[in-house]
C-alpha cells in the first residue's frame, strides 16, 4: 500500500514539475517575444513584411502575447487561462500557416510547432485547481448548436475560397466575402430573434 501511494505521489510531483517547466517556458516566450514584437524591432518587421502583415499588427499581437504570459501564471482564473491557451495556439499555428502560405522552408516551422506542442503540454498537464471543468460540463446544447453552425459556416467558407484556387482575383474574393458576411449577418439576426422569442 505504501508503494502505491508513494508512486502516485511521485507521478503527481513529476506531472506538476512538467507543468511548471512548460508553462514557465511559454510565459517567458510570451514576455520576451511580445515585447520584442510590440517594439517593432527591425528583424521582426522584415518577417512581418515578408508574411504580408502590416507593421501595426506587431503591436496588437505583441500586447496580447505579453498579457498571455501572466494569465498562464496567476493562480485561479481558469477561464482566463483557457483563453490564453487558445490565443497561443492561434498565434503559433497562424505563424506556421503564414510561413507555409508564403513558401518559406520547413526550418521556419520548427519554432511554431515546438511552441504549439509546449502549449498543448502545459494545457494537458494543468493541476486540477487550474482547470475549469464545471464550465465545460455545464455547456448548454444551445451553445453547442451555435458553435456547430459557426464551425460549419467557416468550413464552408474555407472550402469555397479554397475551391477558387489561384484563378480567383482579390476582387472576386472581396465580392464573395461581402456577400458571405451579408448573408451570415442576416442569418445571425434571424437566429438571435428566434432564441429571444423562446
Amino acid at each position: 500500500m505504501t508503494n502505491f501511494t508513494s508512486s502516485e505521489a511521485s507521478s503527481t510531483r513529476s506531472r506538476t514539475i512538467a507543468y511548471w517547466v512548460t508553462t514557465l517556458i511559454l510565459a517567458t516566450e510570451c514576455a520576451v517575444g511580445g515585447v520584442m514584437g510590440a517594439l517593432k524591432l527591425p528583424a521582426f518587421i522584415g518577417i512581418m513584411e515578408r508574411l504580408g502583415y502590416p507593421a501595426y499588427f506587431m503591436i496588437i499581437l505583441g500586447v496580447w502575447y505579453v498579457l498571455a504570459g501572466p494569465a498562464l501564471l496567476v493562480p485561479r482564473f481558469a477561464r482566463l487561462k483557457e483563453w490564453a491557451y487558445a490565443g497561443l495556439v492561434f498565434t503559433y499555428t497562424g505563424a506556421a500557416a503564414s510561413r507555409l502560405a508564403v513558401g518559406d522552408g520547413a526550418e521556419t516551422l520548427v519554432a511554431p510547432i515546438i511552441f504549439t506542442g509546449l502549449t498543448a503540454a502545459s494545457w494537458a498537464l494543468r493541476p486540477s485547481d487550474r482547470r475549469d471543468l464545471a464550465a465545460i460540463s455545464a455547456a448548454s446544447s444551445r451553445s453547442r448548436t451555435i458553435a456547430y453552425w459557426i464551425t460549419t459556416v467557416l468550413i464552408a467558407l474555407e472550402w469555397r475560397l479554397g475551391a477558387c484556387g489561384t484563378s480567383c482575383s482579390y476582387h472576386t474574393f472581396e465580392r464573395s466575402w461581402s456577400t458571405w458576411t451579408t448573408r451570415f449577418t442576416s442569418w445571425l439576426s434571424l437566429a438571435s430573434g428566434r432564441y429571444r422569442a423562446r
